[in-house]
């Protein structure tokens, strides 16, 4: 007898059996009523469409002239990281002056807050001050101070500017700043007229104070100076020292300028916010005459690594345990260290601490005929 199908098979049959079968050119009823729905969607689009245009022509008609689109929340935040977001133009660079100018009395006449920075070789008392970086909210001047003495009359300008307890000077890191206008150029800072923004930025509760292009970075902002290098390894020993002032080194004084203006407003909001306003200006005071007020002397380190530790640890404990101050000058093969300190005392632990970090085996060179080398051979 003949083998039964299978389940698929039959399922197959009685699948083809439900099929009404259709003579070639005719369209089934249920092909026929597909096409109505079709017809029916696309002329309801066509009207939805013309509906659109409709209202965005009344819209635009409400709105009046066709006006700008307002930026991406990206293109905001971009500004916002360069310094706009304050709604300030940035300006150019720098305008190297030397002499007392009408443009210079002008963008300074009347003005309530002024950015100041200095830049030298061995930055200090010690040292020389090449240029003084001034910069009003629209312009920046850079003040070619090389060579002149305190009673020029550009130094004069500039003392009675820096020296008006009204005009609030904004500073990163003032310390050095503030040392090397008081004793190069007799201009001595009001404290309590100083802005200290690393001072600020430790009050405000982010940490220990950090360089500037780190601070703007915290605050939403881009430096536009590569501040990664020491810049007498890069550029030379006597960069800032080049006469006349070059690209680089109108970039680099003028750079970030105008940025301490927009740094100084958003510390402001955050210190009122937590309200450490008073702890704030209290640390830029004491950041003000912290160095100027020390005796100062350069010292040669024969081992920089072993005397400044891991990250700087041994310096700075040392720092804590004899009061001073102690910085590195120049490059890194002059193995020189400028100390500030009160007294005798605490330079005396400074020069021990230096004896100290010299290696057991190295110390027959560091040996001489009446013991340890003399304190005039070290400074």
């Amino acid at each position: 007898t003949e083998a039964p199908a299978s389940r698929t098979a039959q399922r197959g049959e009685a699948w083809k059996g439900n099929v009404k079968l259709v003579e070639p050119g005719v369209v089934s009823q249920t092909e026929a009523s597909r096409r109505r729905e079709a017809r029916k969607r696309e002329e309801a689009s066509q009207q939805t469409g013309e509906q659109a245009v409709t209202s965005e022509q009344g819209a635009k008609r409400k709105r009046g002239p066709e006006t700008e689109a307002p930026a991406s929340r990206k293109a905001q935040r971009r500004e916002e990281r360069n310094g706009k977001g304050a709604s300030r133009a940035e300006p150019a660079r720098g305008t190297v002056v030397s002499t007392v100018t009408e443009d210079l009395q002008k963008a300074f006449a009347g003005a309530k807050a002024v950015a100041v920075d200095i830049k030298g070789q061995d930055l200090s008392r010690l040292g020389t001050v090449s240029i003084v970086a001034l910069a009003s909210e629209e312009q920046c001047f850079l003040l070619d101070v090389l060579g002149k003495k305190k009673d020029d009359p550009l130094i004069r300008w500039l003392r009675k500017l820096l020296e008006d307890d009204e005009v609030t000077k904004i500073i990163h890191d003032c310390k050095c700043d503030s040392d090397a206008l008081m004793h190069r150029l007799g201009i001595k800072l009001p404290p309590l007229s100083v802005h200290d923004t690393q001072c600020w930025y430790t009050a405000c509760g982010r940490g220990r104070g950090r360089s500037l292009a780190d601070t703007l970075s915290q605050y939403g902002m881009r430096s536009k100076v590569d501040r990664r290098h020491n810049i007498h390894e890069q550029k030379g020993k006597h960069f800032w020292l080049t006469r006349p002032v070059t690209d680089a080194m109108n970039a680099r004084a003028s750079g970030d300028m105008h940025k301490l203006f927009v740094l100084q407003e958003r510390q402001l909001k955050v210190g009122e916010a937590k309200k450490v306003q008073e702890k704030a200006q209290k640390a830029s005071a004491a950041s003000c005459t912290t160095l100027r007020e020390k005796k100062a002397k350069i010292i040669h380190v024969s081992y920089p690594g072993i005397f400044m530790g891991a990250g700087g640890v041994s310096i700075r404990s040392l720092e804590l345990r004899s009061g001073t101050n102690i910085y590195s000058r120049g490059r890194r093969k002059e193995q020189k260290f400028m100390v500030f300190y009160t007294d005798e005392k605490a330079l005396r632990m400074v020069v021990d601490a230096e004896r100290q970090s010299v290696p057991r085996r190295d110390w027959d060179d560091y040996w001489d005929s009446d013991g340890w080398q003399s304190d005039e051979d070290m400074m």
